[in-house]
């Protein structure tokens, strides 16, 4: 199983139609081989390297095409993208849409959502291999089909069948930009299980498909130093370096003591985005230097509760943790647990259902997270006199799900 890409939940505005898995099925309390046992004491899209963020707004999409029924017609309707990627915060991922009508199905919002697990460039196959199925794609395309964020109406997904992906040479998908063409593709209506990212087709289901080629890209980003003297630019390079053993500060103005941690409170309630997933704003901290989102992401990849320690066993590491902390700055900064410890109430859920019986309430004590490169196979390494952040406020739940 793939750690949860951040992406998924980015979206996590238009509620969790975008990025959760086929809503009908539970998630079930397995591991898999990153998946180890709980620790005794003691988050994407995923998750990521490092990106930049060009906080570039998505131009309308202009489409004409309606999904039609292959059974009843013996065709796929026509596929027709235009406009700019934009990128997720954490990188590693990228959407067209999702606050408005692609022209997919009905009159409501469309989502086209690529998601990268590899930083490779150049050609592939969507349809073979690895990348026949959303649970082991390394290049991923995902069609969120009729977002209703009021719930009435259950939105549909697809995934690649078949064509290719090319991804220009001069723009790694984990970076601030990309651009790709997407040749001969077919993309298929897929119930996606939420235990384990598994896709299935639905059969007579709503499909699309284009001859020729499909090129998108994101708009051109400007870099954003002003009075920065170090730290990111947001497109992806950097302001400057610190030198003597110092480390950046968040806000790029100056370098400081490696050693020095920025204290931050948790203000405000966890909000579940997907089955094990939970979400945190500090924007209103102003931990970074851009106007890029910082986000708290909590993941749980056990139904456990009690005490567990951050530093020991499998939670010393983001690929193999089961009770993960992490945090977002500027989009592309990432920070992971190095220390100290994680009570879950034994009233929690973490593993349950959004706005249904998921929730958590979370007790911590001395924790310490650590500036950190986490690479393609999701294992997170420190970045050599990196920044730390000291979590100051002990004590946080999530939002109680509606009656």
């Amino acid at each position: 199983m793939r750690r949860i890409l951040v992406t998924a939940s980015a979206l996590v505005a238009l509620s969790c139609q975008l990025g959760c898995p086929d809503p009908d099925k539970s998630p079930s309390d397995t591991t898999d081989a990153t998946d180890a046992a709980d620790t005794d004491a003691t988050d994407t899209t995923p998750d990521t390297a490092d990106t930049g963020d060009t906080n570039s707004p998505v131009d309308t999409a202009d489409t004409e095409d309606t999904a039609v029924d292959p059974d009843a017609t013996g065709s796929c309707s026509t596929l027709t993208l235009t406009g700019n990627l934009v990128p997720d915060e954490a990188g590693g991922a990228f959407k067209l849409g999702g606050d408005r009508d692609l022209g997919l199905g009905g009159p409501l919002p469309d989502a086209v959502v690529f998601e990268f697990y590899s930083d490779a460039t150049g050609t592939f196959d969507l349809g073979k291999g690895d990348n026949a199925n959303y649970m082991s794609c390394s290049q991923c395309v995902r069609f969120v089909q009729d977002i209703d964020t009021t719930g009435a109406q259950k939105s549909k997904n697809l995934f690649q069948k078949s064509g290719t992906i090319t991804i220009d040479a001069a723009t790694p998908p984990n970076g601030a930009s990309l651009k790709v063409t997407l040749t001969d593709v077919k993309f298929v209506e897929v119930i996606i299980r939420a235990a384990d990212f598994q896709s299935t087709e639905v059969p007579n289901g709503v499909c699309y498909q284009r001859s020729g080629p499909i090129d998108l890209e994101t708009a051109t980003c400007v870099p954003e130093c002003g009075d920065h003297v170090c730290g990111p630019d947001g497109c992806g390079g950097e302001c400057g370096r610190c030198t003597g053993g110092k480390t950046c500060a968040l806000d790029g103005k100056s370098c400081q003591d490696s050693t020095v941690c920025t204290p931050v409170a948790l203000v405000g309630e966890l909000t579940n985005t997907e089955p094990g997933v939970f979400r945190l704003s500090a924007e209103s901290v102003q931990l970074g230097a851009f106007a890029a989102p910082d986000f708290f992401q909590f993941e749980f990849y056990k139904d456990s509760t009690g005490v567990f320690t951050l530093t020991g066993g499998n939670n010393k590491n983001y690929s193999t943790c089961n009770q993960c902390l992490r945090l977002v700055v500027d989009g592309r900064t990432e920070f992971f647990q190095r220390q100290g410890t994680l009570t879950i109430d034994p009233a929690s859920k973490p593993l349950g259902v959004p706005g249904v019986d998921g929730k958590v309430d979370l007790t911590f004590e001395g924790v310490v997270l650590e500036e950190v490169i986490i690479d393609d196979q999701f294992s997170s390494r420190p970045v050599t006199d990196g920044a730390c952040v000291e979590i100051i406020d002990t004590h946080i739940v999530s939002k109680t799900a509606s009656p």
